[in-house]
């Protein structure tokens, strides 16, 4: 494999503006083959609620290896392609394979550069009665998240009229019950984790005939409905109707800290609130956030994002909230004893491969736990 190249912050720029470009007309065009499928006539800003991240994670990719690193066919072999087996159940399941299943990455790149060989394709049926493989439909919660998720659908449907939605915002019980009060709601849970089921392949749905003017497009068309997530085709319908089983019709707010990124669940069920003028609001879960796809994403699909100020420059789009919490740390007296601060630093290869999408490989990873156990080593043990 070629090694990552290095380049200048105006030239990952121009890069950025290239990808982007190209994924705003996917966008439109996969927004149509979506609708078409499942019958329904939802504009692109619904999509891209949906399959933003996993459309922006497929360009990029393709776009730095034709692109920059510029490989060759005879790098590739041309009889391990992907195939029906290997297509994700949902967005988590791309991501971990882009990321850390180094095989599936072969695959994915032996696509890239092999479109005019032709392999056998083992067989799916056209048209599949059960679409699923299992359908575990339950929440992964502590016996204590259970409690207070049933007493949260309890009072979701009382009198009080719930319209604000807490979803994984990495705040604790008494700031969702605190929040909430103060908008007039009244919400104790924010933990919603639920499993999705393992949906069956569906050949209907995987033709798509997207036409390609050149290497780069063609390589994209042949890529994204062998990679396209189950959970936006073939369990699509199954997520779209239990959002509206489990939450309210009426729904004003929903705050998230980065289930708009991850979880295919929510997505379906903001983007369906967004068409009824729901308001998706973001809450800061990192340090930092960065100027890269990740940070556009935000600002297209979000209308306000809490933060505690290091990502107002960068979202600059967005109607910014600044929150600060102040907290008093007593210091006990009289301590003797020596403290060593670790530092971990970002491993991520500081290159366009990038792009926003921090593509760490599992080498990397590997190189990363071997420096960390050398730093270990080297403090004193007493």
């Amino acid at each position: 494999m070629k090694k990552e190249k290095l380049f200048t912050i105006e030239k990952k720029k121009k890069f950025f503006k290239e990808t982007e470009k190209i994924y705003n007309e996917y966008l439109k065009k996969v927004s149509i083959v979506l609708n078409n499928i499942h019958k329904i006539n939802h504009p692109k800003e619904y999509w891209e609620i949906i399959i933003g991240p996993w459309l922006n994670y497929i360009i990029t990719n393709v776009f730095y290896n034709i692109k920059i690193l510029k490989y060759k066919k005879n790098n590739f072999k041309k009889n391990k392609r992907l195939n029906y087996n290997h297509i994700p159940n949902e967005f988590d399941d791309f991501h971990k394979n882009l990321h850390i299943n180094e095989n599936w990455k072969s695959l994915l790149n032996n696509e890239i550069f092999n479109l005019d060989s032709k392999v056998k394709e083992k067989k799916i049926h056209k048209q599949v009665i059960n679409i699923f493989y299992n359908v575990d439909f339950d929440q992964k919660l502590s016996f204590k998240q259970k409690i207070l998720f049933n007493i949260q659908k309890l009072l979701n449907i009382l009198p009080t009229k719930n319209k604000i939605i807490f979803w994984n915002c990495y705040l604790s019980f008494f700031d969702v019950f605190k929040i909430s009060i103060k908008n007039k709601s009244f919400n104790i849970f924010d933990k919603y984790n639920f499993k999705i089921p393992k949906f069956k392949p569906q050949k209907q749905y995987r033709t798509w005939n997207i036409k390609g003017k050149n290497k780069l497009e063609k390589a994209i068309n042949n890529i994204l409905p062998k990679t396209c997530p189950k959970t936006y085709l073939e369990g699509f319908n199954f997520l779209k109707q239990n959002q509206e089983k489990i939450f309210p019709k009426e729904i004003e707010s929903i705050f998230t800290a980065n289930s708009w990124y991850q979880d295919d669940f929510f997505k379906v069920f903001a983007a369906e609130r967004k068409l009824k003028g729901t308001k998706i609001n973001g809450i800061q879960y990192g340090a930092t956030f960065h100027n890269c796809w990740v940070n556009n994403h935000a600002q297209k699909i979000l209308d306000t994002f809490f933060s505690w100020g290091s990502a107002h420059r960068s979202l600059s789009k967005l109607d910014l909230k600044v929150i600060g919490y102040k907290k008093k740390i007593k210091l006990k007296k009289n301590i003797k004893k020596r403290y060593f601060a670790f530092i971990s630093l970002n491993t991520v290869s500081k290159n366009v491969s990038e792009l926003g999408t921090k593509m760490t490989s599992l080498h990397e990873y590997k190189e990363y736990l071997k420096n960390v156990k050398i730093f270990l080593n080297l403090i004193p043990k007493k």
